[in-house]
């Protein structure tokens, strides 16, 4: 089943200053706090997520990014942390004054209502943590 988590947050920081950190789609590792490393090659972007057994879950995406819409998006095409598959992710941010709006969204496919709801309290922790740690980078840039 299709099921879909939409998040907003806000960060007291110039929209610019937080796309900088967004837009490449590398080293997001320094605010997301479940990645360990990521690299970007062309359009596939390489995520390292540890395991509980000490291993490394790898994630291939392919990504979109528009400067001007200040949009990212991007397609898991190989996962094994959460239950769920066809992953597509959007970040969107908008300028709100001296501050950034930042919108963050997943669908994905799940087997059932109670595996999404598992993955959903999962997904909002770890959108709002990134956040934070997003405005933390941000902020010491001003």
């Amino acid at each position: 089943m299709k099921r879909g988590i939409q998040t907003q947050h806000h960060i007291k920081a110039p929209i610019t200053t937080v796309w900088d950190f967004i837009k490449t789609g590398a080293q997001w590792e320094q605010w997301l706090p479940i990645l360990s490393g990521s690299q970007v090659n062309g359009n596939k972007r390489t995520c390292e997520i540890p395991t509980p057994d000490g291993g490394k879950d790898v994630m291939e995406e392919l990504f979109l990014v528009s400067d001007i819409e200040k949009t990212f998006v991007y397609q898991v095409h190989k996962q094994a942390s959460f239950p769920a598959e066809d992953i597509v992710g959007y970040i969107r941010l908008e300028e709100k004054g001296a501050d950034t709006a930042l919108f963050w969204s997943v669908e994905m496919n799940v087997a059932s209502e109670e595996v999404f709801n598992q993955l959903k309290g999962q997904i909002e922790h770890i959108y709002s943590e990134s956040t934070s740690n997003l405005e933390q980078l941000a902020t010491a840039l001003i």
